[in-house]
């Protein structure tokens, strides 16, 4: 078998389906990409591809070795992360995702761990899409919904946060406000693009509301946030933002929901100095805070 650059090469053509792209991810000329893959098939005195006017299509034997290429590749990744993040000494970038309407949450636990390890530079990467922590694209993730099941990452419960349907005060005024489920075909609602599975919120959005109720979607959680607050419509808020604009009315007081949070990272990096003073932080600040306090 020839080195991990040809099975590197092989596997990033049987992805993108053409030699220019692959030449262009890995930086490389075109002709390096036709002599590797030339070279495993003769090798292998079998065919990787099969070449056609739209590009490469690889065959099964392709498809097995983009396999295994990909796979090796996320396991070099996992370990160029936990030989990053596994320094003795605590610094350099952590890399922390979640949700961008989490930061304002999370930031008291941030700065503590700052006043202990100046030398630690955290990076946000505040996203819906689930980075993957194997592969390395985050150390910690922290999510919402169901308690993951990740293999070979440390999983452990953070905190629950409460999230219930709130309108601003400009659109009770020219609205009104729904007095039960009945009502709420009469209202316009924010909701979120949701193409693939939803969470029991989106859920229970499709259920109660017409479609044609919902008059503005986007999956990011701070763009939903921003049209409820200029009075587009009604929408799901997490309280804890809720509570800190006196402009904001709750709606339907006892339709809620309690959504647990988690922090994730592979048990590998969960065992270093950094991740582990990161997960302190986090721990002592949601054990000394309520995240959503009780409706006033």
């Amino acid at each position: 078998m020839h080195d991990w650059n040809e099975i590197r090469t092989v596997a990033i053509v049987a992805r993108l389906g053409s030699v220019s792209a692959a030449a262009r991810e890995l930086g490389v000329h075109r002709a390096t990409v036709i002599r590797h893959i030339a070279l495993m098939e003769s090798q292998l005195e079998r065919k990787l591809f099969v070449r056609h006017a739209q590009g490469y299509t690889p065959t099964e034997l392709g498809l097995e070795l983009q396999r295994i290429g990909d796979a090796t590749q996320a396991e070099l990744d996992r370990f160029k992360t936990f030989a990053k993040v596994g320094s003795d000494q605590l610094g350099g970038e952590l890399i922390v995702t979640s949700f961008d309407a989490m930061a304002p949450l999370l930031m008291p636990a941030f700065n503590a761990l700052n006043r202990i390890h100046p030398a630690v530079r955290i990076k946000y990467i505040g996203t819906t899409d689930p980075l993957s922590i194997a592969a390395g694209e985050a150390h910690v993730a922290i999510r919402a919904g169901g308690e993951p099941n990740e293999p070979d990452c440390h999983t452990e419960r953070l905190f629950d946060l409460t999230l219930g349907l709130y309108a601003s005060a400009e659109y009770v005024a020219r609205w009104g406000k729904p007095d039960d489920l009945e009502d709420l075909s009469a209202h316009r609602f924010v909701g979120p693009d949701v193409d693939g599975p939803m969470i029991p919120l989106h859920v229970w959005l499709r259920e109660n509301v017409p479609d044609e109720s919902i008059s503005f979607v986007s999956s990011s959680i701070i763009v939903r946030e921003a049209a409820v607050r200029g009075g587009h419509a009604i929408g799901i808020l997490p309280s804890f933002r809720a509570l800190s604009d006196s402009n904001l009315m709750r709606i339907l007081p006892n339709t809620e929901w309690t959504v647990p949070h988690w922090f994730i990272a592979h048990k590998d990096v969960f065992e270093t100095e950094k991740v582990q003073a990161l997960a302190e932080s986090l721990r002592a600040h949601f054990a000394s805070t309520v995240p959503v306090p009780e409706w006033g």
